[in-house]
């Protein structure tokens, strides 16, 4: 037998800019003022509290980035243009949002775990890092600044190529 939690009722004033947002706010099965509220209170309890899962931590991730990347994606639609860079960036955040956020540290295994997300964010860090790289293999990045690539690259490349001397003299190479 399902339990029904007893409504409390509460009244509160509100400025005429937050009964305008409360009026305007979509959100599923929230229809009237009371769901509303309803919905955006479970909202704030959903981002003020860790994700429980990696699934969890996903949908909380793609809500928070969602309408930055619409309204990109609407802007570039717009213009005509478009920047692989974002759109890598855009795929690959709420990816790497959700795996740091949904990780666990639990005392009886700290090291382990810290070892585990370290990994992992390295992971998906330099995944997202060489799909950016592989921008710059063709002379014009696909960017809205065509020189951008290679201009932020070049730095990075002077730093691999250190690491790599640094490691072959390590090993008397």
């Amino acid at each position: 037998m399902m339990t029904v939690a007893k409504s409390v009722q509460i009244s509160v004033r509100l400025t005429q800019d937050e009964a305008d947002f409360i009026a305007g706010f979509t959100a599923p099965d929230a229809v009237t003022p009371s769901e509303k509220v309803r919905a955006i209170i479970r909202l704030a309890r959903e981002r003020g509290e860790r994700p429980a899962s990696y699934a969890d931590g996903l949908r909380l991730a793609e809500d928070l980035t969602s309408a930055a990347t619409a309204d990109i994606r609407i802007a570039e639609h717009e213009e005509k243009t478009r920047s692989e860079l974002l759109a890598a960036t855009a795929h690959a955040l709420p990816e790497m949002l959700a795996f740091y956020l949904s990780s666990r540290i639990r005392p009886a295994s700290r090291r382990n775990d810290l070892v585990a997300l370290e990994a992992g964010m390295a992971e998906r860090c330099f995944r997202l890092f060489a799909s950016l790289l592989r921008l710059g293999i063709t002379r014009v990045a696909p960017c809205y600044d065509e020189t951008l690539i290679k201009d932020k690259a070049r730095p990075i490349v002077e730093l691999a190529a250190a690491i790599n001397h640094s490691s072959q003299v390590t090993k008397g190479v």
